[in-house]
């Protein structure tokens, strides 16, 4: 689970301006773009529910398992094997395909 603040590694003004990879800056908000259904306890969101490809880790974050760089909730890059789709998901590559549609 994180704390609100720990989503946000610049603020400028009492707002979020630069989130952790993990996140996305929304409105000055860094939120899991990946996470279907969030809960709050404490100070602290976790996730409950994932979006479709995605996969709930242990801290409460979503987490797409062939993502090497998560970047603005969507990955920069994937593992071997796999490309980013249009989607922003990482997709099974197909061995001499020139472009993937997802």
């Amino acid at each position: 689970m994180q704390p609100e603040n720990d989503r946000c590694i610049k603020t400028v003004g009492g707002l979020c301006v630069q989130c952790r990879m993990e996140f996305a800056l929304i409105n000055g908000t860094c939120v899991d773009t990946f996470c279907e259904k969030e809960t709050l306890f404490n100070n602290f969101y976790a996730c409950t529910e994932c979006k479709t490809g995605f996969n709930l880790n242990l801290q409460g974050v979503c987490s797409d398992d062939n993502c090497l760089r998560p970047l603005n909730g969507s990955c920069t890059k994937c593992n071997d094997d796999y490309v980013v789709g249009s989607t922003g998901l990482c997709v099974k590559s197909t061995l001499g395909c020139a472009k993937w549609i997802s």
